[in-house]
């Protein structure tokens, strides 16, 4: 699981920048699932792994999908309920309100 991590200010800031980056790491996300070989030459390219083989074989299995505002909320809510019902600190005392989402 991965995730974008912004600061409020930034975000406000600069609304068209991070609009920007989102349809990017997007498109990013579709270019590497429908373009498997290709994604991986560059992979290997980036030197993120070293051999586009390798990189071709993993990507499949990496299971890439983009969720974002309402959808992404809604699956990450319940995760921090149940991290904050193990251990309050590990979701820093509080579950995150609806301020935390960006949407």
């Amino acid at each position: 699981m991965s995730v974008v991590i912004a600061r409020t200010e930034f975000v406000e800031n600069h609304p068209d920048q991070v609009a920007a980056f989102m349809r990017d790491l997007e498109a990013s996300i579709a270019y590497a699932n429908e373009n498997v070989a290709a994604a991986a030459q560059e992979i290997a390219d980036q030197g993120i792994i070293p051999s586009a083989a390798v990189a071709e074989k993993a990507l499949p299995s990496c299971t890439l999908v983009f969720i974002a505002g309402e959808e992404m909320q809604a699956q990450a809510a319940p995760l921090y309920g149940i991290l904050f019902n193990a251990n309050p600190q590990s979701v820093g005392g509080k579950v995150p309100d609806d301020a935390y989402y960006l949407k």
